[in-house]
This record gives structure tokens, sequence and C-alpha cells, in this order.
């Protein structure tokens, strides 16, 4: 309720002329753009660094596999508990995988959102400059002076 309270006071500021000037939308949507481009690279890296790593411990855990220590007395308790645990390490991966991606997905979501915003704001912005230039063509051209017919 809150948030909504909010925003209606913020929209309504605008509508009342107490906001600032178009600049200040203008400047917000641009900033709001670079500040999204800037996240949507670091993410893009994040996830980059994050499946590079996954990569590597399902690596490590196929090759832990291979290692001597692993290999026991031959014993096929040993054999079959050495691939369970092989396959927990391999499940963990690829729930930790689909968990970065799933969050990856949805701060793209947000960024969208973002972008619309801004979009909002260039949209709102523009139409608030051309309003005003209207207006101040309108009041500072020379008013037709009205003259009574006389008769």
């Amino acid at each position: 309720m809150n948030r909504l309270w909010i925003i209606l006071m913020v929209l309504n500021s605008g509508w009342c002329g107490c906001s600032g000037t178009t600049a200040v939308e203008l400047s917000a949507a641009r900033s709001l753009r670079a500040i999204t481009r800037e996240l949507r690279i670091s993410l893009d890296e994040y996830q980059r660094d994050l499946e590079q790593l996954d990569d590597f411990r399902a690596v490590q855990a196929i090759q832990s596999m291979a290692d001597p220590s692993w290999n026991g007395v031959g014993e096929v308790t040993v054999q079959q508990q050495q691939l369970t645990l092989l396959q927990q390490a391999l499940q963990r991966i690829t729930n930790d995988r689909a968990t970065s991606l799933q969050r990856y997905y949805r701060t793209l979501n947000n960024l969208a959102l973002l972008d619309e915003i801004a979009d909002g704001l260039q949209q709102y912005g523009s139409n608030r400059q051309q309003l005003n230039s209207t207006i101040q063509h309108f009041f500072n051209s020379e008013q037709p002076t009205i003259t009574a017919n006389k008769e």
C-alpha cells in the first residue's frame, strides 16, 4: 500500500507542476539506461564465470574417480559408493547451474523493467518539453486585440 501511495504522490506532483524541469526526467532516463547497460555487462560476466566454475567442478568430480585414492581394494560396494558420490556431486553442480540461470533470467527481467521505466521517463520528459514549448510560445506570441464594434 505504501508503494502505491508513493507512486500516486509522485505522479500527482508531476501533474501539478511541483516536480523539476524536463531536464530531470530526461537525465533520469539517460542515467537508468547507463545503469542497466553496465548491470547487463556485469551480469553476463558473472554468469559466464559461474558456468566456467561449474564446468571445472564437473571435471574435478569426474577426475576424482580416476584418482588412485578412490580405487580402494576393488570391492563392488566401494565402487558403487564412489559412483553414488559422483552422481551426487554432479547433481549438485546441475542444481547450482539451474538456480544461477533462474536468478540470471529474473535479473534480466528486472533490467528490462528498468528499461521500460527509462523509456517512460524519456517519453514523459519529451512530451512535457513539447508542452512547455507550446505554452511558452502561446504566452509569448502577440495576443490579438478584441475591439468592440461600434454601431
